[in-house]
């Protein structure tokens, strides 16, 4: 019963007006890894940082991927220090459960000895239409 009555539904709702509207599966795009190696560094040393996007999406991203990664205070999030930022190769589209990972290295900006925060965020200008876009922001804790 219940079945017929969804195909009945369906076919007065959609079969009536010929068509009936779908959505395309989306990407979701996420912060896939970010991780700093080692994770504390004096003011003005390097270290390794590395970062991927992933789609975790059922639809491939439109357009290639971006990833912005900063410095901030632990307690706001007031960008204290920009790190690195880079982006997929033009014509490179992150297709379902694909990761591309990048790895940089950076120098620690001159900051206060104390506990600060690395964070990235994937698709900073939301230029590609998500499934969901509350996810695409990940922050790890680093000391310098």
């Amino acid at each position: 019963m219940g079945s017929t009555f969804r195909l009945l539904a369906w076919t007065l709702a959609c079969g009536a007006l010929g068509a009936c509207a779908t959505t395309a599966p989306l990407p979701d795009l996420t912060v896939g890894r970010l991780d700093a190696a080692p994770a504390e560094a004096t003011a003005g040393s390097s270290f390794s940082l590395t970062t991927a996007i992933r789609n975790a999406g059922s639809g491939a991203a439109p357009a290639p991927a971006a990833i912005d990664v900063h410095f901030q205070a632990t307690a706001d999030e007031t960008t204290i220090a920009d790190l690195t930022a880079w982006r997929q190769p033009d014509g490179s589209l992150l297709q379902p459960g694909e990761s591309v990972e990048d790895v940089a290295p950076v120098r620690a900006p001159a900051l206060q000895p104390g506990t600060y925060s690395i964070c990235a965020t994937v698709d900073p200008e939301a230029a590609i239409a998500e499934a969901d876009e509350d996810n695409n922001r990940t922050c790890i804790p680093f000391t310098i």
